[in-house]
């Protein structure tokens, strides 16, 4: 279901018994806002070099690495990830987000 509050709020009311399970969609598509966020953290603190780098690479860390099919796109996305260490981890989270819908048990969801 949807992640917006009221809805959450009206299956609490009208559907105790009821467990609430977010899709894909919407959890990758809140985790990119949170990614959004941080890249614009982390440009405000860069150094006037640095920040030439996150220029123009909203949507580039936004996509998988396996779709950048432009040319120049993988480099650019290299240097963004060794600008630091917290936006690195970030992408590497977002990698990790969307796998945890195909596990069929919470095992294996668990593991690292």
């Amino acid at each position: 279901m949807d992640m917006w509050d009221p809805y959450i709020h009206a299956v609490k009311n009208h559907a105790p018994h009821v467990k609430i399970i977010f899709d894909l969609f919407h959890v990758v598509s809140s985790f990119s806002k949170v990614i959004d966020k941080i890249r614009n953290a982390e440009y405000r603190k860069a150094s006037k070099e640095n920040k030439e780098v996150f220029k123009g690479s909203k949507y580039l860390f936004l996509k998988n690495k396996r779709t950048l099919r432009k040319k120049g796109h993988r480099e650019h996305l290299k240097q963004l990830l060794s600008l630091n260490e917290t936006i690195n981890t970030a992408y590497i989270l977002k990698d990790k987000v969307k796998p945890l819908w195909h596990y069929r048990s919470r095992t294996w969801a668990k593991k690292p």
